[in-house]
């Protein structure tokens, strides 16, 4: 890197100048995890001082159900005499530390439990291990290096920021969408045609959207959990449209919790797309789960009694508290907030 270079916006530039356009995702890549630039290395971006506040933050209600989940899964898993609570992107360690609390009623499971997560970021590391003191955790770059044992895999708000490849239907064939430069702004472009999209009818300038960051991770995660046993909980916000009906363009920036141009300022905004719960789906049922299931997270909160939970709590609550659990199980479970923009996959091995 030469002195010049004091931001990603100078560092993609370049890149592009020397190499040509980029895909999508390698932008993406770039955005939010590069070393020295990237999203998540430079800043704090969850809670309200974030850009961003995810469903643990909103509410401890969130980590107790799962909990409960944790807890029914073991059992119908029989038991096992070891279990690893894995986590994907772990942010603060809030989720962690309310499905410990959780599972303190069930000491006949957590006495036998480990926590691994997995986590790239060193800021968010340090920041996990202040906040999970005394637990028994270990850290892990990637699933690779985590025991083999059977496992429930917590994923949530995960494979949202993985990055995705677009391509775009014109003159009956797909293209890849590429970023190119022009003078001194990003832009879009089409790059090559691409073979194997299979979409029913689709209109000139249709988008869709494929990961394959998103289709390896599945793929490893299903592949640990049929070796070991186990289970995947995933939560994110996206869709269960079938993949041959899936058009549109998700990929979206914020910046303190305000929706922003993917590339007004790279680097400096939290950059997502939906996630395809339907490719999701068709990769575990290749791999042999014996359960696999989505539903929306009101659904999901609600079958594992987020409602009682909330009721036991407001018995005891002043009026503030009140207020705030309230506001709390509205915002995770009503259809207009994240009820049901926001799905959970549960795939099941070895039940």
């Amino acid at each position: 890197m030469s002195d010049k270079q004091t931001s990603l916006f100078d560092l993609i530039h370049q890149i592009i100048r020397e190499h040509g356009p980029i895909g999508m995702g390698d932008y993406m890549s770039l955005c939010l995890g590069h070393p020295q630039f990237g999203y998540y290395m430079t800043r704090e971006p969850f809670g309200t001082k974030g850009d961003f506040t995810t469903a643990p933050e909103i509410s401890q209600l969130f980590g107790e159900m799962i909990a409960v989940w944790a807890a029914t899964t073991w059992q119908s898993l029989g038991q096992p005499e070891e279990i690893q609570l894995v986590e994907f992107g772990p942010g603060r360690g809030t989720l962690m530390q309310d499905i410990w609390r959780g599972l303190s009623a069930i000491p006949a499971m957590r006495d036998k439990a480990s926590i691994h997560l997995i986590e790239f970021s060193p800021r968010l590391q340090k920041i996990q291990s202040e906040n999970l003191i005394g637990l028994p955790v270990t850290w892990h770059p990637d699933l690779t290096t985590v025991p083999h044992a059977p496992s429930l895999i917590i994923a949530n708000e995960f494979f949202d920021a993985l990055p995705v490849e677009q391509a775009v239907y014109h003159d009956g064939l797909w293209y890849q969408r590429l970023v190119a430069v022009d003078e001194e702004d990003l832009i879009r472009t089409l790059g090559k045609p691409l073979q194997g999209i299979m979409v029913d009818n689709p209109e000139d300038g249709a988008i869709f959207e494929y990961s394959p960051k998103i289709a390896e991770a599945m793929l490893e995660i299903c592949g640990f959990l049929k070796q070991n046993g186990g289970a995947l909980l995933a939560v994110d916000y996206g869709d269960a449209v079938p993949l041959q009906n899936r058009i549109g363009d998700t990929i979206q920036a914020l910046f303190e919790h305000e929706p922003v141009g993917i590339f007004d300022s790279p680097g400096n905004s939290d950059i997502t797309a939906h996630v395809s719960f339907a490719a999701l789906e068709e990769i575990a049922a290749d791999t042999g789960a014996d359960h696999v299931l989505t539903m929306t997270q009101r659904e999901f909160l609600t079958q594992f009694g987020i409602r009682l939970r909330a009721d036991k709590l407001l018995s005891t609550a002043n009026d503030n508290q009140n207020k705030e659990i309230q506001a709390a199980v509205h915002r995770l479970i009503d259809q207009s907030q994240m009820g049901d923009l926001f799905k959970v996959l549960q795939v099941i091995y070895g039940i």
